[in-house]
């Protein structure tokens, strides 16, 4: 079978905890001659992370790419009259962040909307709405998200009624946190064609009350209802939406996201704006299930090589697939959102046409449904005389699994691509949902690694905050962040800092085939880096500097990508 992921994930894993202690330079010997200028040489900073030479402060770029690392002195004959000089003074350095699982047109587009993350109650929901509804044209549609009704007492879905009450025949349609329910206001409702008579569609619930009318939540599926009457994003819109969240992205040192299902029209966006060059992030893009291309593309900072799917919807809203009932819900097990047939077929284009298939599973049985598709679909990749290993597939989530099914992953080479800040923001209600059986195989990184089963992190931004501290913090602790002294989410074991922040880095190239020029030091490698004005991966740190670490430059290809007026 030759290497396989899982063995190639693991010898990564191994290079961020024992990096090889010299000083190197391009080619591999030391310079005999004084080497070409650098454009840009960072010292005074702890390089840390998978390859990172032991005691390396200082590196050099030329072209793009790393040509030197050691002390300060072995990159100093490197140094021109046009090299770029950060002296970071006692910060650090280490391979560009990449977020595996993000939503960058989501992220845009929110910071248009009403906000209502953390809203501690139905009604303050609501005031939130009527406040921002007084500062909008009466005509337009109220729309935003971040409700999430297990911060409100006694944890109950909202209701229709108090947002009619507050801004009249208005249609609101506000998202819930995870993305996967919605509640809407009766005009919305009125508008889709949402009443007592009205079926669930396939893949979704439309919530009733003791009348059977609508209560106006709308689950998975059901939220397409409502979208489909709404007003439509146009080419402009995207186009600001994917800008805005590009700098937010950069400002917290994320050098490469993977963004989740792209319409046509985000594709098409997208590939512009790298055409015009104002793309500066990268771009690993994931194709939705009804708009795959027909063969993977490249661009110089937008790749299109993979498919998102779903199998399932979420945990916080009942809809992610469960093999039994719900904990707290009896004789509710959830959805599957899209067919097994449909997923079948899916992964059947996906094998004719060369592309990645990344399914979104949360639930166990959304998890082994999945799998079933994947093993299946991996046969027709053996008639053509491929390893399945090399199509590194990925299972999005993975936040339930039954104890049989992890070994698949290591099996059938699958990659569990996961968000660590899942796990701490649920930690409150997961073990009340699913049950303390079920928990064990909840949230379980430590249980992959151990397998060798290649780990990518993400945030699922933004279900979770763009920050990917955040999601570094979490992995290593099992705590919240706003709670560094509060419970431990989970029986799962955390990870150590250099295996999160290989999670963050090479296990992420890795999902999105980098490895080898992008997620590690060495030479030759891409410049991607972050870079840090402190250094919370030094031995004995402990984890809350992740936090308090402020992030000085972003730096992609060579290129100061954040902050934009960086002076030489």
């Amino acid at each position: 079978m030759g290497e396989t992921p899982a063995m190639r994930f693991r010898w990564l894993a191994a290079a961020a905890l024992c990096p090889a202690a010299c000083t190197v330079y391009l080619g591999g010997d030391e310079v005999t001659s004084a080497p070409a200028p650098a454009e840009l040489v960072i010292r005074n900073a702890a390089l840390r992370g998978p390859g990172a030479p032991a005691g390396a402060t200082s590196l050099a770029v030329r072209d793009g790419r790393i040509v030197a690392m050691g002390g300060v002195v072995d990159t100093r004959a490197f140094v021109g009259l046009r090299t770029r000089v950060l002296d970071v003074g006692g910060g650090c350095v280490v391979p560009g962040l990449v977020d595996a699982h993000a939503h960058l047109l989501g992220l845009g587009m929110e910071l248009g909307q009403v906000d209502l993350r953390g809203a501690k109650s139905e009604d303050e929901m609501v005031a939130r709405v009527a406040a921002f509804a007084r500062e909008r044209d009466p005509a337009s549609w109220i729309v935003g998200r971040g409700w999430d009704q297990n911060l409100w007492p006694g944890a109950p879905f909202p209701t229709r009624a108090p947002l009619d009450r507050a801004v009249g025949d208005r249609p609101v349609f506000l998202v819930r946190v995870d993305g996967h329910a919605a509640i809407a206001s009766s005009a919305a409702l009125s508008l889709a064609k949402v009443s007592a008579a009205a079926r669930d569609p396939d893949g979704g619930r439309i919530l009733r009350n003791e009348r059977g009318e609508p209560t106006g939540v709308l689950i998975d599926g059901a939220m397409g209802l409502v979208r489909e009457v709404m007003p439509k994003p146009t080419a402009a819109d995207r186009e600001r939406a994917y800008l805005a969240a590009q700098d937010a992205a950069l400002a917290a040192g994320l050098t490469c996201v993977h963004d989740a299902g792209l319409s046509a029209a985000d594709q098409e966006t997208l590939a512009q704006l790298d055409r015009e060059g104002r793309l500066r992030l990268r771009v690993y893009g994931m194709a939705s299930a009804d708009a795959i291309p027909e063969r993977a593309s490249a661009g110089s900072r937008f790749e299109l090589r993979a498919v998102k799917a779903y199998a399932d919807g979420a945990l916080g809203s009942r809809g992610a697939a469960l093999l039994d009932d719900y904990s707290d819900e009896p004789g509710n097990r959830g959805l599957l959102v899209t067919t097994e047939e449909a997923l079948a077929k899916t992964a059947s284009t996906c094998v004719d046409r060369g592309l990645q298939l990344c399914v979104h599973a949360i639930g166990d049985r959304g998890v082994r449904v999945t799998l079933d598709a994947m093993d299946a679909a991996f046969r027709d990749v053996r008639k053509k005389g491929s390893d399945p290993f090399s199509c590194r597939w990925r299972v999005e989530h993975a936040q339930v699994v039954q104890p049989r099914d992890f070994d698949r992953f290591a099996t059938l080479g699958i990659v569990a691509s996961m968000q660590p800040t899942h796990a701490t923001s649920d930690g409150p209600w997961a073990p009340a949902r699913v049950g303390a059986e079920r928990m064990k195989g909840a949230y379980a990184w430590r249980r992959f690694l151990d397998l060798g089963v290649p780990l990518a992190f993400g945030s699922d931004f933004p279900v979770e905050s763009v920050d990917p501290r955040l999601g570094l913090y979490a992995a290593v602790t099992r705590r919240a962040p706003s709670d560094p002294n509060g419970p431990v989410f989970g029986p799962s074991p955390p990870l150590s800092k250099e295996e999160a922040l290989a999670a963050f880095t090479s296990g992420a190239a890795f999902a999105g085939f980098h490895e080898g020029d992008r997620g590690a030091f060495a030479i030759g490698a891409a410049a991607d880096l972050t870079v840090f004005d402190s250094d919370p991966f030094a031995p004995g740190a402990p984890p809350e500097a992740i936090l308090r670490a402020g992030v000085v430059w972003t730096v992609i290809g060579g290129e100061v990508e954040f902050p934009r007026d960086a002076a030489h």
